[in-house]
């Protein structure tokens, strides 16, 4: 039951672990919005490591100082919208029937009855609606002590609020986040649902390639940098769709061959994932002459557009700094440095442009 109130519409209550509810919209997994709580718990335990959560819990007597659920009430149930890792961890230490066939021997065989007395019930914050729980794990999820989203995660939440009808507006105002963010991944987005989309990918493609250890950044980078939509010639849409002026046969022959070189490279294949678009179009007029004719890369006009300067404008501050390394804490801290406002902090980017402007250059090209 609720014991006192956090604000407009929240309350705080001890709730039983056993009848919590595991969010199919957990923007860690990927599974249907009508998956069942055995099809999640698959899910948590095959990407986000549940086995080892579940060691700490046990050996620290089940206490989580500081630790609150957060949770919504759905058709009389309580649905755990922040910390479903921990829920799901906790239900199978209270019941080992619900560990899924073949990871029984990844959790630990005995519990002491202080740790089950601990956890049979959980802490949480009671939210009034989703959309207010947004800002709140925001926060959480951008700052240290919680485990991070990967780029993955971060695509799949903006995925489902696009599918939802929502605009990017409203995306920018319910997650706290800028609108060039929000671009930023709902471009990434739209190249990695294209890619996986494609009809040409084997079983073992397709299942890589929806993968939650799958590393995205160096394949979603590329469409990144500079000149590479203009020479493929591409416009991509606030619902996340990317459309190519070449024509879809040509984008679907450009997808292939950047998702094969940066998301299913061959077996001890050593990709340079730091390369320039003129090495990738070089390669593609040497690999594949058909695409480079359609892109216009083929003989004299592959020798203009490689001599050709890029009609952009320099960027003032560090806009489009992207980190190729792939180091998720490096990728973090570079993409925060890209949103720093010069105009409005100039402290900080004095800082960052005087004494150590030379040492960012490893991240960008």
């Amino acid at each position: 039951m609720a014991r006192k109130k956090q604000g407009a519409g929240w309350s705080t209550a001890y709730l039983d672990t056993k009848d919590l509810v595991l969010d199919p919209l957990n923007p860690r997994i990927d599974v249907p919005p009508a998956a069942t709580q055995e099809q999640i718990r698959v899910a948590l335990l095959d990407s986000e490591d549940v086995p080892t959560l579940a060691k700490e819990i046990a050996d620290s007597d089940g206490r989580m100082a500081g630790e609150k659920l957060i949770v919504l009430r759905q058709n009389g149930r309580f649905v755990v919208v922040e910390g479903n890792r921990r829920a799901c961890a906790c239900q199978m230490l209270l019941e080992r029937d619900l560990i899924p066939d073949g990871y029984e021997m990844q959790f630990p065989t005995s519990v002491s009855s202080a740790t089950l007395q601990q956890i049979a019930q959980l802490e949480a914050d009671l939210a009034p609606t989703r959309e207010d729980v947004e800002p709140v794990i925001t926060r959480r999820h951008t700052e240290s002590g919680i485990k991070r989203w990967t780029p993955m995660a971060n695509q799949r939440r903006i995925k489902r609020f696009l599918a939802a009808g929502r605009s990017l507006e409203d995306i920018c105002r319910i997650a706290h986040i800028k609108i060039s963010t929000a671009r930023r991944i709902v471009q990434s987005l739209a190249v990695m649902e294209a890619a996986s989309k494609l009809n040409c990918w084997k079983r073992q493609e397709r299942a890589k390639l929806s993968s939650a250890e799958l590393e995205p950044t160096a394949y979603t980078r590329f469409f990144t940098l500079r000149g590479v939509k203009k020479t493929f010639q591409l416009t991509f849409d606030d619902e996340g769709k990317v459309t190519s002026a070449l024509g879809q046969p040509a984008l679907d022959q450009i997808l292939e061959f950047l998702a094969r070189r940066y998301l299913l490279p061959l077996p001890g294949s050593d990709s340079n994932t730091r390369e320039s678009p003129p090495a990738v179009y070089e390669d593609i007029r040497r690999t594949q002459p058909s695409l480079a004719q359609k892109i216009g890369l083929d003989g004299a006009s592959g020798r203009n557009q490689r001599s050709r300067r890029p009609s952009v404008k320099a960027d003032k501050f560090f806009e489009t700094l992207v980190c190729s390394i792939q180091d998720q804490h490096l990728i973090r801290v570079v993409d925060e440095i890209s949103r720093i406002d010069h105009a409005r902090f100039k402290t900080a980017a004095t800082f960052l442009v005087f004494p150590v402007s030379t040492s960012w250059t490893v991240y960008s090209d």
